[in-house]
């Protein structure tokens, strides 16, 4: 048995696959010498390298009887050399990916990396194909495979448009003499698309003379170019001829090539001809070969011809540039041919920023003008490719005038873009207000006082300064504020409404600053200068006497402000202030009073549910507690959902506290659908607590009654 399996092994060696696979069939099912599985693995490896038709059955039924087969590395990295071979890749990945490189032996390794590359590669996976060639690279004993991994990473960059990165991999190849030719297309192609022209032509030329015949087509075409784009377009013409020699059919881009090179060159006959085959394309290539073919038209005085390419140019959307060219010439040339100003008409609709137009565009503006279509003026007025000093003063005066439509619609944003335009940082620093950008108003409107030209307009002078206040007051800076506020005020005015509206702000800030005194005499300046909200200023002047405790000046400005403004907003507050303040002060007849009337009229009803809580408070204060329940309950009952509910809610409980009632407390909640928020825990402890309290209070059958509850 030994000696038969050395045997076998020796003739697989010898890469006598059929013979030694006969031997391994034999060992395979004599159990006696105790190969077994290695004869398996050895017979299924030499059907692999017979390629065996039915060799995926035979690796899964290998597989399935030995599952700890020695050789199984081996076994699948041949197998996945048998599917590269048959262009089968994916498999190919699968077999190599049940390969543990750390077992094959070390000279095999580079060769295992480089395939499952390679077939990674053609799965589509190239960064698992790029960095396994790198690793291949990197192997001591890789050195057969590293110039073909070199090729492939190359290879890889530049099929994917990494230009910059596929010059220096495939470069070094120049010297490699089985990947010279082979590399040099796609480095040179890289090189053209990377524009650098010059290194195309100093590489390319040497290789193309050495070059293969296979390769020179490719190379050819390659010089072409680069010596095209470099306008040595004598140079280009001999390798385009050189290309055309050998190319076996002429691409429609090869076509477009030759005639723009013929154009190039002056022999626009030629060009003419190649250029109107490839205007039969309905795409940018066709478009292009079009505008070329009518300027051949052009110089061979052909203009009825050319009219037709340009038309046809025009009418396609692929290139903008070379539609609205095509479209001019179509345009220039009917009115030349025919005296037809129509096309020139739609030319001028479709392109009225044409710089080739600004006659027509002037007068186009002026018409805008006309009509208040200011947009449209600014529109035709910009395009101006020379515009005059009355162009530039028309341009400024119709974005203005737009600026001033859109800010009167309150389209800030779009109004600011023709402030600037303009150049009126006042208007500017309006819209950015406008659009609650306060401190780059607030910079524009410095800016606009510092300027010299801004004494010119004294008053957008002066009302610089009170919006400046007025941007610092929106962003609650009031101590700015205020100083700007007097800025504006010491320039002095006739605009005594714009007067009084500062004062009213002056004591807004002076106010926001707890400076209550300084704040009722800015109200009271307001007031002088008859201002528009003198409701306002009143009801903020008793507000700030209550904070100073002068009580009965804020009763009496109150009063003030209900006799002479009966239907001012502030009304029913002023009302509901004064019941306050009769209460801080003990008059509660007096606050009873101006509640009960809050109560009584329904344009009051904001306030119903806080004078109900004010008034449970003055029975509170009255030592009657059962009143205020009613009260309060009463608030619940008739505003669940007011603000002011909690605050009644809170004088309910209080109350049932103070009667060492808190279960009565927990039932009336309980009536209403209302959740103490109290845990069970916490509701133990408050009536346990009352029931103690009950008791102390020598009330024992209440106090029993209590613990029982509990």
């Amino acid at each position: 048995g030994d000696d038969l399996f050395a045997r076998a092994v020796e003739l697989y060696r010898q890469e006598q696959y059929w013979s030694a696979s006969e031997l391994f069939g034999r060992l395979e099912k004599d159990n006696s010498a105790g190969h077994v599985s290695l004869s398996a693995s050895y017979r299924l490896l030499c059907e692999i390298a017979l390629e065996d038709q039915a060799v995926e059955k035979r690796v899964a039924h290998w597989e399935q009887e030995y599952p700890s087969a020695p050789l199984k590395n081996q076994v699948y990295f041949n197998l996945g050399n048998l599917y590269s071979s048959r262009n089968l890749f994916s498999k190919a990945m699968a077999a190599y990916g049940k390969v543990k490189i750390g077992r094959l032996p070390l000279k095999e390794r580079a060769a295992y990396t480089f395939r499952k590359g390679y077939a990674a590669m053609q799965c589509g996976d190239t960064e698992n194909a790029a960095a396994l060639f790198l690793e291949t690279e990197n192997y001591p004993k890789g050195d057969s495979y590293k110039w073909a991994s070199r090729y492939y990473r190359g290879y890889i960059q530049y099929s994917e448009g990494r230009f910059e990165q596929a010059v220096p991999l495939l470069e070094p190849l120049s010297e490699v003499p089985q990947y010279a030719s082979l590399s040099s297309a796609y480095l040179l192609q890289a090189l053209l698309y990377l524009k650098q022209y010059e290194r195309v032509i100093q590489t390319g030329v040497p290789v193309y003379k050495d070059a293969d015949p296979s390769l020179r087509t490719t190379l050819a075409k390659t010089l072409s170019e680069a010596y095209f784009a470099l306008d040595r377009t004598v140079e280009a013409r001999s390798f385009f001829d050189d290309y055309l020699k050998d190319a076996s059919t002429l691409t429609l881009t090869d076509r477009y090539f030759s005639g723009i090179l013929y154009f190039k060159l002056g022999d626009y006959l030629r060009s003419a001809e190649e250029l109107a085959i490839v205007g039969e394309r309905q795409d940018s290539l066709g478009q292009n070969a079009l505008y070329y073919l009518g300027e051949s038209y052009i110089r061979l005085r052909n203009k009825v011809d050319a009219i037709e390419s340009f038309k046809r140019a025009s009418a396609m959307p692929y290139d903008p540039v070379i539609r609205e060219d095509a479209f001019y010439n179509y345009a220039k040339l009917s009115f030349d041919l025919h005296g037809d100003i129509g096309v020139l008409s739609l030319y001028r609709k479709a392109y009225p920023d044409s710089p080739k137009l600004d006659e027509i565009q002037t007068y186009i503006a002026a018409n805008y003008f006309i009509n208040q279509d200011y947009a449209s003026a600014v529109e035709a007025l910009q395009t101006l490719k020379n515009p005059t000093p009355d162009n530039s003063r028309d341009l400024k005066k119709a974005a203005f005038l737009r600026g001033i439509q859109l800010y009167q619609t309150g389209s800030f944003r779009d109004a600011e873009k023709y402030f600037s335009l303009a150049q009126e940082p006042y208007w500017i620093a309006e819209c950015l207000y406008r659009s609650n950008k306060f401190n780059n108003a607030i910079n524009i409107w410095k800016q606009f006082i510092r300027e010299s030209g801004s004494f010119s307009n004294p008053e957008k002078y002066r009302t610089s300064h009170y919006n400046i206040g007025y941007a610092y007051f929106k962003m609650k800076d009031y101590q700015n504020a205020a100083d700007w506020f007097k800025r504006y005020l010491r320039l002095g005015t006739s605009d005594r409404s714009l007067a009084a509206d500062t004062y009213l702000r002056l004591g807004d800030c002076a106010f926001a600053q707890y400076q209550h005194q300084e704040a009722t005499g800015e109200y009271q300046h307001a007031l002088d200068y008859k201002t528009t909200a003198p409701d306002y200023a009143l009801f903020q002047i008793a507000m700030a006497q209550g904070v100073l405790n002068r009580e009965t000046e804020k009763i009496i400005t109150l009063d003030r402000l209900m006799e002479e403004y009966p239907t001012s907003s502030f009304f029913s507050s002023a009302l509901f202030e004064q019941g306050r303040t009769y209460v801080q002060t003990n008059q509660y007849e007096k606050a009873e009073e101006r509640f009960n009337t809050i109560l009584s009229f329904a344009s009051h009803s904001a306030f119903h549910a806080k004078a109900l809580v004010e008034l449970g408070l003055i029975r509170i204060n009255m030592q009657n507690p059962d009143a205020a329940l009613n009260y309060y309950k009463e608030v619940l009952r008739r505003y669940p959902d007011s603000p002011d509910a909690a605050n009644a809610l809170a004088g309910i409980e209080n109350v049932y506290m103070a009667r060492n009632d808190s279960q009565g407390f927990f039932d009336y909640l309980e009536t209403l659908g209302i959740d103490s928020g109290k845990s069970p825990d916490e509701k133990e402890i408050m009536v346990f607590t009352s029931a103690e309290q009950l008791f102390l209070n020598n009330s024992p059958a209440a106090a029993v009654t209590a613990l029982n509850n509990f």
